[in-house]
């Protein structure tokens, strides 16, 4: 561990509101538990090492330190991807939207792999022959993996990023 991990999966509390002492080391300072948790997965990383994080989709679009959050992690890291996931896709009372962010500590980031998952979700509820969870696996990693681009999944480069305020949101 003092070396840092190779991977974080990690679905961390949210809408807690943090004290501040004793976590001004990390670069963003936040009361945010979602934006600090997120802080010290990738400081826990070592070099090349993934973090796949599930997030309120809030913290892709918000302004203040959150946008300074995301800027860092294009700057200083490598973000991969980020998924939207749609509303009850989790349990039906789960109300929030999320999304998975895929990072990779170190390098810096050319382009971010963006997935509106809504569509994916949608076919394997109604899916007979496979179960569901290995549907929405399986459609998401082709999606994340294929050099092409369609409706629901495109690239979009830093400097376009940057024009919108770093805005991670998949519309």
């Amino acid at each position: 561990e003092s070396q840092g991990v190779d991977i974080v999966l990690a679905n961390p509390p949210w809408g807690m509101k943090v004290d501040l002492y004793g976590k001004d080391h990390y670069p963003i300072p936040t009361s945010d538990s979602s934006s600090l948790f997120l802080q010290h997965a990738m400081s826990r990383l070592r070099t090349g090492g993934r973090a796949v994080i599930l997030l309120p989709k809030s913290l892709l679009f918000r302004g203040g330190r959150e946008r300074k959050l995301r800027q860092w992690l294009l700057q200083e890291h490598s973000v991969e991807a980020i998924i939207a996931i749609p509303r009850g896709a989790f349990t039906s009372q789960m109300s929030i939207e999320t999304c998975l962010m895929i990072i990779r500590r170190g390098g810096g980031t050319k382009s971010v792999r963006i997935v509106n998952a809504e569509s994916i979700f949608k076919k394997a509820v109604k899916s007979k022959t496979d179960p569901a969870a290995n549907a929405v696996a399986r459609e998401l990693c082709d999606r994340l993996q294929s050099p092409d681009q369609g409706d629901d999944w495109w690239d979009i480069n830093v400097k376009n990023l940057a024009a919108f305020d770093f805005d991670l949101t998949p519309r």
